[in-house]
């Protein structure tokens, strides 16, 4: 994570580019200033039956990254902070993304599957720090909400371009890791940078994390509506290191079509703000 060059760039064009590869900035291109370096699969989105519609019905083209928001530091007691983005292809038109995070201020496991992921990133605690409080003000230029990210973009046209006229989609997603991947990866430090254990580790194709839906911030239930598999093996890559972009979608573009979620993204935050590192809790693996 370049911190000072990061508090130069604008945030909007994280939202409002459209494209896959990065944009201009004020630097020129711009840099992959966090999550910079990661590795890469591509994948295919399987949806089981559910009431939402767009992307949220499958997509056959798919990529996901799996990169850490800061250098690893096993000298911290939380030190690795993983996530992935997810790009879903649409045929004829701009792609459709999503990311999730455990936590914002890291885990003490160094297994990137060792937690669930969700798109709504708790915000940060009372014990976050300067730097990282500093980083949260730079994201807020870009949007009120600036640890969740919205789903309606996902919901507006399926992976056949097609548009979708009333646009379908929950308040959450989870992704838990299937058992098989949970297990797969060592809770220590590895000699090697975990890009490279990631990659080495998901050279099979086949399941890699259940999708569940959270449909109304009012019920914690959630529901599985997919599963998201790898279809060839996982690599690490320049083009995904400095070049590959995934835009994200602002959470109060969601508010057009839900506007009760307004107040209970406020009420979240405002929640998650007085507690120290909250997390939401792992669904049981068996």
């Amino acid at each position: 994570m370049e911190i000072p060059k990061l508090f130069l760039e604008s945030m909007d064009s994280s939202f409002d580019w459209v494209g896959d590869d990065m944009p201009d900035g004020f630097l020129g291109r711009r840099q992959k200033l966090v999550h910079s370096v990661g590795t890469t699969v591509r994948a295919k989105w399987v949806a089981t039956s559910n009431p939402y519609t767009g992307v949220f019905k499958g997509c056959d083209n798919a990529f996901v990254r799996f990169s850490a928001a800061a250098q690893p530091d096993p000298t911290e007691a939380k030190g690795f902070t993983p996530g992935i983005a997810v790009k879903c292809f649409r045929n004829a038109t701009n792609s459709a993304n999503v990311f999730a995070m455990y936590s914002l201020q890291g885990q003490s496991s160094w297994n990137f599957f060792e937690h669930d992921l969700t798109n709504h990133v708790p915000d940060l605690g009372t014990d976050a720090g300067f730097v990282l409080e500093q980083i949260r003000s730079t994201f807020a230029k870009g949007s009120n909400y600036p640890v969740m990210l919205g789903l309606s973009e996902f919901a507006m046209m399926d992976q056949h371009g097609r548009n979708v006229a009333s646009p379908a989609f929950p308040w959450r997603l989870v992704f838990h890791p299937v058992t098989a991947i949970h297990k797969a990866f060592p809770s220590a430090p590895s000699a090697s940078p975990f890009e490279y254990v990631i990659a080495a580790g998901l050279q099979t194709p086949g399941p890699l994390y259940e999708i569940y839906a959270q449909d109304k911030p009012t019920s914690q239930n959630v529901t599985r509506i997919g599963t998201l598999y790898t279809t060839e093996p996982a690599t690490t890559s320049n083009f995904g290191d400095n070049f590959m972009f995934f835009q994200h979608t602002r959470l109060e573009e969601d508010f057009t079509y839900y506007p009760e979620f307004r107040q209970a993204a406020d009420d979240i935050m405002a929640y998650q703000r007085t507690q120290a590192c909250f997390t939401f809790p792992d669904m049981p693996w068996v």
